[in-house]
């Protein structure tokens, strides 16, 4: 099996790791980074989104 690397130009890299942050929306992500140079590789949510969606849904079915 092929060891994943980092796509940054010169880093080769072969570790990453997962960086909460939080948006300005208040839902927080995980962004997948390479954990030499931080070289971000992907992102995730950080928990369900479908719990802030129910709470959501029944706080607009209360004002009907």
């Amino acid at each position: 099996m092929a060891e994943s690397k980092c796509p940054a130009p010169g880093c080769g890299g072969t570790d990453f790791e997962a960086k909460t942050k939080s948006l300005p929306s208040g839902v927080a992500i995980a962004l997948i980074q390479c954990a030499k140079c931080g070289t971000v590789v992907g992102a995730m949510e950080y928990e369900s989104i479908l719990p802030i969606v129910q709470r959501i849904e029944k706080k607009v079915n209360s004002l009907r």
